[in-house]
């Protein structure tokens, strides 16, 4: 047979520790979490499971426009795993990639999109103190529609 390790072995392996592992920890001596922190006795497993964090805004409004990731990837010329970590909030965008992210969305919503409604207020605020730089690396027939990504939220601050 093969002697190879694959991701699916590996996850197999995995789903049998996480079903072993509670009956083998029955008898510890010591809690896992500090007596303040412990479940009661009466708390379900589903109670137990870690929620996902909070949405980000720009996660939020692709779900209520029904905008596809795969879409806005496409329109905004950034990869589909880069925009997953903005979208996910794991990694910041750089001002560029923010005004980027929001003119792609105002062109596949059609709706007057700006950097406040999909960002927050630092990364808006950052993108209007290098909006002329940023501005620039568009076509000069986009100059305009690129400067009303912008909006007036950005400016006060």
């Amino acid at each position: 047979m093969h002697d190879e390790v694959t991701r699916r072995g590996v996850l197999q392996l995995f789903a049998a520790l996480t079903t072993i592992v509670p009956f083998l920890t029955r008898g510890a001596a010591a809690p896992l979490l500090p007596l303040s922190d412990a479940p009661s006795t009466e708390t379900r497993a589903a109670e137990l499971v870690v929620a996902p964090s909070r949405p980000t805004l720009l996660e939020s409004y692709l779900r209520s426009r029904g905008v596809r990731p795969a879409h806005l990837a496409r329109e905004c010329g950034y990869e589909r795993a880069h925009l997953l970590r903005i979208r996910m909030g794991r990694v910041q965008p750089t001002p560029a990639c923010a005004v980027r992210i929001v003119y792609a969305l105002r062109r596949l919503v059609h709706e007057p999109v700006v950097l406040s409604d999909v960002f927050d207020r630092t990364i808006a605020e950052a993108a209007w103190r290098e909006r002329r730089v940023i501005v620039r690396t568009f076509h000069s027939f986009e100059h305009r529609a690129v400067r009303a990504v912008f909006g007036e939220g950005a400016r006060r601050g």
